[in-house]
């Protein structure tokens, strides 16, 4: 199954811009947990059976100092 979900993220100067993420992983996933450091998002955890569910798939992101994407890891 590929999903994409979708959120504003916050620029921090008045604008907001479009987060998509899509997720093409064995079987279907049913929740989504999001960690930030600051604006910038550095963890997406896919889970089946909800928000304490099982975990099956992680995107992490790095960024620089100046918060510009650098890597996107999957696992």
């Amino acid at each position: 199954m590929t999903d994409a979900v979708k959120k504003l993220k916050d620029l921090g100067d008045g604008s907001y811009a479009d987060v998509v993420s899509t997720v093409d992983w064995p079987g279907q996933w049913d929740y989504l947990e999001n960690t930030y450091s600051g604006t910038n998002l550095t963890q997406t955890v896919y889970k089946i059976g909800g928000s304490g569910g099982t975990i099956i798939g992680t995107l992490t992101m790095t960024y620089d100092a100046s918060g510009n994407l650098l890597t996107v890891t999957r696992s």
